[in-house]
């Protein structure tokens, strides 16, 4: 396998910087929002695969397919101006399709090919289908380990009133200190992630977000979240009912233990 991310890298920052000519201010704030992202995506898949020990060539499929799984991201923001894909499209889906459609991935062999643009593909899925091919199977889960531990700082820095509102970042969600949907909540003190089509309120972004801690696959990923204190800001920004209170113990207890982790969980 010929391979050199750094020059992957290029490719990614070149295609992605082709989409900000000629747009407001608002539109390149929210493009540069996906480009941060992917890249630190790639960051946190090198230390989960690190901590893993992999062999260095799973290793590298990882990488790739952690820097280019939301690659999609820029075309569909281009067209429909949201990352709601129940508004516009399927973002893993349409990121395949680039780099179908490019060089991005010329170089790898068609099976190495295959395993990074299956990983791309799955990594936003509800639920993961229960016979991949080992190989497949670690690739996916590390990306969506490490998209789940970006998303988590960025979702919490927009739900600070301090923060400039941005309903493309927060789904157009409603707003209300204390309004949420029990559907989600049920799910969520049930041990599965709320639906992403139930969510009216940012409340309920917030626990859906809370629900991810049941889809963390590896040590490494439920170590980072408990000790950057994510949970605790994200309760800390929820209704100080009982209820709220109860299921943050409930999560917690996942995160410390590191048992109890279901298999779902659409990630962005």
């Amino acid at each position: 396998m010929i391979y050199d991310l750094d020059q992957h890298i290029e490719w990614f920052e070149n295609y992605s910087e082709g989409f900000f000519r000629g747009g407001n201010p608002e539109d390149r704030t929210n493009l540069a929002i996906k480009k941060e992202h992917s890249l630190r995506v790639l960051d946190n898949a090198r230390r989960i695969s690190a901590s893993l020990e992999l062999d260095g060539g799973l290793a590298r499929l990882t990488h790739l397919a952690a820097l280019f799984h939301d690659v999609g991201r820029f075309p569909q923001y281009e067209r429909f101006r949201t990352f709601n894909d129940r508004n516009s499209a399927n973002h893993a889906a349409l990121s395949v399709a680039v780099l179908k459609k490019t060089d991005a991935l010329s170089k790898l062999t068609p099976e190495h090919r295959r395993m990074v643009l299956g990983a791309i593909l799955l990594h936003n899925r509800q639920f993961l289908p229960s016979a991949l091919p080992p190989q497949l199977d670690v690739i996916t889960r590390i990306v969506r380990d490490a998209d789940k531990l970006d998303i988590f700082p960025v979702l919490i820095a927009h739900f600070s009133p301090d923060f400039p509102a941005n309903g493309v970042v927060t789904l157009d969600l409603r707003t209300h200190p204390t309004a949420y949907t029990e559907s989600i909540f049920g799910e969520v003190q049930a041990g599965k992630t709320g639906k992403y089509e139930e969510m009216i309120w940012i409340n309920d972004l917030k626990l859906l977000l809370c629900s991810w801690v049941y889809d963390l696959n590896f040590p490494v990923s439920r170590k980072i979240v408990l000790q950057a204190g994510y949970l605790d800001a994200i309760f800390g920004s929820l209704p100080p009912d009982p209820k709220f209170i109860a299921l943050r113990q409930q999560l917690s207890q996942v995160l410390s233990v590191g048992t109890g982790a279901s298999r779902e969980g659409a990630v962005a």
